[in-house]
């Protein structure tokens, strides 16, 4: 498989399990698999033979040449990120260093008048649930470049619904990081999503003390004017 046809078929796995709303772990069962191979998988170290593609085009009802393709053809799914362009804006103050890498101390506040990031008015009415943060890492690098500022809402009290493939802002003891969350049973998996292939999913008991700060729903890059739109 050429380099980007394997790249494409990265990224299409896992937009695929997220769309599903299930876990790597959950797909290697259901299509009798060991969950490292699914795992490999998704995180581009590895890429299934052409009867295994076929295994996982089965599976998700679509063609295999879909699986190394920009779009599927063969479903009516739509494209994840959407850009949106926004009239009217409004200010939040962001802190800086939340980690995009591993878990790194929680960001702090700085009060300058450059940190601060322009918000499509339309989340005006959930500011009070709101915090904006500038990442830094290249663990979610095909998501989120280096240096972006992430929108994430507050899911307390459920406010907001955690599904799985969801990138969150989690803490752990004193420590933060955003990754792409899963529910995997009595488990926790935070998988990166990069093209740098030395970052791995971080695998945590449930019994261990976590806290999801909030949900990414929105970014936006300081070097680019294209903005990201999460919310669906």
């Amino acid at each position: 498989m050429h380099a980007k046809s394997r790249e494409k078929f990265t990224k299409m796995l896992n937009w695929l399990i997220k769309d599903e709303g299930i876990t790597p772990t959950e797909l290697a069962r259901r299509i009798n698999y060991p969950a490292t191979t699914v795992y490999n998988w998704c995180q581009g170290v590895r890429f299934p033979k052409a009867e295994s593609l076929e295994d996982i085009a089965n599976y998700f009802n679509v063609l295999p040449s879909d699986l190394i393709s920009d779009e599927i053809k063969s479903t009516t799914l739509t494209p994840l990120n959407v850009e949106i362009k926004y009239d009217d804006y409004f200010p939040m103050h962001f802190k800086t260093g939340l980690s995009a890498g591993i878990f790194s101390e929680p960001p702090e506040y700085q009060d300058l008048e450059e940190n601060i990031v322009y918000v499509p008015i339309k989340f005006l009415p959930r500011k009070k649930r709101l915090a904006a943060f500038k990442v830094n890492g290249e663990s979610m690098n095909n998501v989120i470049p280096h240096g972006s500022i992430a929108i994430i809402e507050d899911t307390y009290n459920n406010a907001i619904p955690i599904k799985n493939g969801d990138i969150i802002a989690v803490a752990w003891g004193n420590d933060m990081t955003l990754k792409r969350f899963y529910d995997d049973g009595d488990k926790i998996v935070l998988s990166p999503d990069s093209t740098l292939k030395s970052f791995t999913p971080i695998i945590l008991d449930k019994s261990e003390y976590i806290t999801i700060i909030g949900k990414l729903v929105w970014w936006s890059n300081p070097d680019d004017v294209v903005e990201q739109y999460y919310e669906r």
